[in-house]
């Protein structure tokens, strides 16, 4: 196992959202059935702009979809959008 979850979060903590994606990555390699780490993998995305990464880590994953939803992904996700 490439990762660890600290690891993640000390990336994450530390606005290395890029090596957070990677990591979160490897993780769902070994797990790939965590709803968690495809949620914090989209946030992650965000973070580092990657918005249609973002929402590929939600698609077709209801569950994941719903979590991210109540964390507010979403609403930060759209937050990046220009309108008009």
């Amino acid at each position: 196992m490439g990762y660890s979850i600290w690891e993640i979060a000390k990336a994450f903590i530390d606005d290395h959202f890029e090596l957070a994606v990677d990591l979160y990555t490897q993780a769902i390699v070994v797990d790939p059935n965590n709803s968690e780490f495809y949620s914090d993998r989209a946030q992650a995305n965000i973070k580092s702009n990657n918005l249609t990464e973002a929402v590929e880590n939600l698609m077709g994953r209801p569950l994941v979809f719903f979590r991210s939803f109540g964390s507010g992904v979403l609403l930060s996700a759209d937050s990046k959008f220009s309108y008009g």
